[in-house]
């Protein structure tokens, strides 16, 4: 019943053949699957009047971390989220990406069309030294660039972007999008500590330099207990109180819609998540997910809305 990897991260979008070719193109992931979004799929997200058609992607060399493009065929779209602002709460703040070069890859994305969010940012994070910076593309998405300068990052292989690899939300109340996590859940923290700004201010989260010491800043990363290479990210920033975009993370909104993670027995999972007073979102239900044909989905959400899928599909 242990929940793996982070299997895919959702994105809803305007326009499928754009999202197509950036991630291609730009990310250097390959197509594994384009096609119409079954009607099984659609009818579990409560959407079963409508059609989408999605693409997969993914890092040619990672059988996990994925991107399905997702285009609801819908006259007005509503994006999730609005702007960059890291003091928003709800739905998925950003992806997380490795790169070599966060510089190269700055520009690349922003010949492509991207925004970014500040100037590419060096810090230390714990005993790391970390170099960063967070673009936004068409439809209110938004990745994060993530270049480890020192030590040397190991075991990962990549080109351009890695897998996706972490999702990050910012929340209202810490405590209890940890206890979601951890206690409800059964991810694993892996780290939850204070981030304060340096001494002039500079911060990771776009705060005003002169206010950064007025918020206190805390950061948790948490992992499921199987999967490697991925992550949940949590924000919590006491202080700073900004727009909350909860109610609008629902498909067939615009952005970075859902996360998913596969889990090997689903309805033991369900049990469990329950005992431990988890309020399920949508229980446990047959669905068809291709390209991995028929299996078992269910839907949970986060404090702050985030949309949270656990998928049992056929193996091989």
């Amino acid at each position: 019943m242990s929940v793996g990897a982070l299997q895919e991260a959702v994105i809803s979008v305007t326009n499928l053949d754009r999202a197509e070719t950036f991630f291609r193109d730009v990310a250097g992931y390959k197509v594994i699957y384009k096609g119409t979004a079954d009607p099984s799929q659609l009818a579990f997200w409560n959407v079963p009047d409508m059609a989408a058609t999605e693409t997969l992607l993914a890092e040619p060399d990672t059988e996990f971390g994925y991107v399905r493009l997702i285009n609801f065929h819908v006259a007005e779209p509503v994006p999730i989220r609005v702007g960059l602002n890291a003091w928003d709460t709800g739905g998925f703040y950003n992806l997380n990406v490795r790169v070599k070069n966060a510089d190269h890859m700055r520009r690349a994305m922003t010949d492509a069309g991207w925004v970014a969010h500040s100037s590419l940012h060096e810090y230390a994070f714990a005993s790391l030294v970390m170099r960063e910076n967070m673009l936004q593309g068409p439809d209110g998405q938004s990745i994060t660039l993530v270049e480890r300068v020192s030590p040397p990052l190991e075991g990962w292989t990549f080109n351009r972007f890695s897998h996706i690899y972490n999702m990050v939300q910012t929340v209202t109340d810490f405590g209890r999008a940890k206890h979601f996590f951890t206690d409800q859940l059964g991810f694993m923290p892996i780290f939850d500590a204070a981030v304060p700004p340096e001494a002039n201010g500079d911060n990771v989260f776009g705060l005003p330099h002169n206010l950064a010491s007025q918020v206190n800043a805390r950061l948790g990363i948490f992992k499921p207990p199987h999967g490697t290479q991925s992550t949940i990210e949590i924000i919590g920033l006491d202080g700073a109180i900004g727009h909350d975009f909860s109610r609008r993370a629902v498909p067939p909104n615009l952005g970075v819609l859902m996360a998913r993670f596969e889990v090997e027995d689903l309805i033991a999972y369900h049990s469990e998540i329950v005992f431990n007073g988890t309020e399920v979102h949508t229980p446990p239900m047959r669905v068809i997910i291709e390209p991995y044909g028929e299996g078992m989905a269910m839907i949970v959400r986060a404090p702050d809305g985030a949309w949270i899928e656990f998928i049992e599909m056929p193996k091989g």
